[in-house]
């Protein structure tokens, strides 16, 4: 698969028009459109967005360090998968 990249500006709803593509008449193609994120309009409504700005900006500088950040969130022994079978006898 030959991969070409094209940057484009809409110029109108719901249409994009390519030209000059390295491409001849029955070649058949994959076309995947990709957008960058919009604030406000797009995923998020200006709320959200404006909340969750509010809340990094109450926590920077909150964190001092971290113990052992990949480290288990719980002991071992507290996992049920861990847990010995013997210990519940009705198990099959």
């Amino acid at each position: 698969m030959v991969v070409t990249r094209v940057e484009k500006t809409i110029e109108r709803d719901g249409v994009l028009t390519l030209e000059n593509l390295p491409l001849r008449a029955g070649d058949r193609v994959e076309v995947v459109v990709s957008s960058p994120p919009r604030v406000g309009g797009g995923l998020f409504s200006d709320a959200d967005v404006e909340r969750s700005r509010q809340v990094r900006e109450q926590m920077r500088g909150t964190i001092l360090r971290y113990d052992d950040p990949f480290g288990p969130a719980v002991p071992l022994y507290d996992w049920e998968v861990f847990q010995d079978d013997a210990a519940d006898p009705g198990k099959p």
